[in-house]
């Protein structure tokens, strides 16, 4: 194989996944990126349950009990809440919980660790 080709071969699978990486892409189950949360909390009402495990939020007990924890309010009556750790360039950033009543957004939060510091 010829050099050039080889490192076209290269390029292209290395462009193919940072596209794959930037369609959110299978997430940790349990982390996120802070810029992620950010995306989901401006969907606002729009967020359902399933794009928010897609991104990395779970149903998790030791999140929960961290949230608290870390100064957050206990969940909403009635709703269930998935949670993330959130990160940002390998800097913990807190907690986010995003509650729903159904599939509608009633609450998306996050305890921000770092304005602790």
């Amino acid at each position: 194989m010829h050099r050039s080709t080889r490192w076209r071969g290269l390029a292209t699978g290395l462009a193919a996944a940072a596209v794959l990486a930037g369609c959110g892409g299978s997430a940790t189950p349990g982390e996120m990126s802070a810029q992620t949360y950010r995306s989901l909390e401006a969907r606002g009402d729009q967020l359902t349950p399933e794009t928010a495990k897609d991104r990395g939020a779970t149903d998790d007990d030791e999140l929960a009990q961290t949230f608290l924890d870390e100064g957050g309010a206990p969940e909403p009556s009635g709703a269930q809440c998935l949670y993330a750790k959130t990160s940002y360039r390998e800097s913990y950033r807190g907690v986010a919980r995003f509650c729903f009543e159904g599939d509608r957004a009633v609450s998306v939060e996050r305890n921000r660790a770092d304005l602790d510091q």
